[in-house]
């Protein structure tokens, strides 16, 4: 890989780990991006007008006695794979509410629809890109729990109303309230719901 990327790459890593960079984060980085560049998998190998996407939920497709994403790669193996490129699943983390956009932990796959070997399995075949919900998270989640004991950096994590700033210009696709008030005491953004 080109040094000037490479070091672009390590630029934004310390910025996003700031003190808690290691020289390892980048070495996977780069392990990571030299596994995709080396990987053909597919139809298509590079994204053009060409590459046709299928946006779908992990739990599209039932069948007796397996994974929904099993299920779903399998069908898509068989009725689609000389049209569809590329597979993007929205939210299939654990989430306890909003068809899986209230993500209760992002390293996990609802076991309701499988598990990460099939999410791989579909990558075999597929593109795969996964819906990684990152401007909302449910208020079940350990990271929301870690923000309430104040711990850091989780306690970073939320963003708490200032009274100062005038929101009366946040437009949303909700009707919702924008900040609730929490157990916790604060009261925070809510975009969605009470819940996220």
């Amino acid at each position: 890989m080109q040094t000037e990327l490479v070091n672009q790459i390590e630029v934004k890593l310390r910025k996003i780990y700031q003190a808690a960079y290691q020289p390892a984060y980048l070495e996977k980085m780069l392990a990571c991006a030299e596994n995709y560049s080396n990987n053909t998998r597919g139809p298509i190998d590079t994204i053009s007008e060409k590459n046709v996407y299928l946006i779908a939920y992990g739990d599209s497709i039932f069948e007796k006695n397996k994974h929904p994403l099993q299920t779903l790669n399998e069908f898509l193996q068989e009725y689609t794979q000389d049209v569809i490129t590329d597979v993007h699943l929205l939210p299939i983390f654990p989430s306890t509410s909003d068809d899986g956009f209230s993500v209760t932990d992002y390293k996990q796959i609802d076991e309701q629809l499988g598990d990460w070997d099939d999410v791989q399995k579909m990558s075999e075949n597929f593109r795969v890109m996964l819906d990684f919900v990152a401007n909302h998270m449910s208020k079940s989640s350990d990271w929301f729990k870690r923000f309430s004991d104040n711990e850091a950096p989780y306690n970073q994590f939320f963003i708490e109303k200032d009274s100062q700033f005038d929101y009366k210009n946040v437009t949303r696709p909700r009707t919702s309230p924008l900040f609730h008030k929490y157990e916790n005491g604060k009261e925070l953004w809510t975009t969605f719901s009470e819940d996220q």
